[in-house]
């Protein structure tokens, strides 16, 4: 992250910077010097941050999530978004929170909702929440060793690079080397080998064009046979 690039970007008309850490999809755990430099941007121009904080259980490399609602002058212009979905595993369940100053809290009530979480699906948010975090730990390290496989994996493909990523459960392989759009590798990739991934340039087109999004939500054996096939695929690329 840039500070001076980001302090460019805002303009009279700014009200918020929405901020992902750990980051969805690239897997950048911000650090606390990147945080201050962010927070002392919103506090020049009077911003509000939303901070989406889902990933935060999910680091590795002995790094550290800090919230940015921690640091000086922060926490009264943070609004922090949680989810149950991935430290959880409660995905479709539709069961979120945030965490906000009551002056913002109060404001952020007035906005129309349509999800409205049925009793059993709070009952079982409650207990997640006070229960045992040690199957979220174990998660944790299920996810670490995928994440040393799989993108050690890629980057045995000729063609194909991708970074260690040090948050969240994403590999976001760079593919431009292979001289094809993203948008069609997933198409093509799908129509041979019988596999769907994420085109990377849904993220943003600028700065993600020539990468892929591959969750991390299946047991290895299963990441091998991605792999497996995404190598088969682009040899019949490079064959043309």
């Amino acid at each position: 992250m840039d500070p001076e690039e980001l302090r460019r970007r805002v303009t009279s008309r700014s009200k918020m910077i929405i901020l992902c850490n750990p980051n969805n999809p690239a897997g950048t755990v911000y650090t606390r010097e990147e945080l201050e430099a962010i927070a002392e941007v919103a506090i020049e121009n009077d911003l509000v941050v939303l901070a989406d904080e889902i990933y935060n259980e999910f680091i590795y490399d002995g790094r550290k999530h800090i919230a940015i609602a921690s640091l000086d002058g922060m926490k009264e212009r943070t609004i922090v978004v949680m989810s149950f979905s991935k430290t959880f595993a409660m995905t479709g369940w539709r069961l979120g929170y945030y965490i906000a100053p009551e002056e913002l809290a109060e404001r952020l009530s007035r906005v129309p909702i349509g999800a409205r979480p049925a009793t059993f699906i709070q009952k079982a948010g409650a207990a997640a929440l006070t229960g045992s975090f040690e199957p979220v730990r174990r998660m944790c390290e299920e996810y670490d060793r995928r994440r040393r496989f799989f993108v050690k994996r890629l980057n045995e493909i000729e063609g194909i690079s991708c970074h260690m990523f040090e948050g969240a459960f994403y590999a976001y392989p760079d593919i431009r080397e292979l001289g094809i759009p993203s948008a069609r590798f997933v198409e093509e990739f799908m129509r041979r080998e019988k596999v769907l991934i994420s085109d990377g340039s849904r993220f943003g087109p600028e700065v993600a064009k020539g990468h892929l999004r591959i969750p991390l939500v299946r047991p290895i054996d299963v990441l091998e046979t991605v792999a497996s096939r995404m190598e088969h695929f682009v040899k019949t690329l490079q064959r043309g």
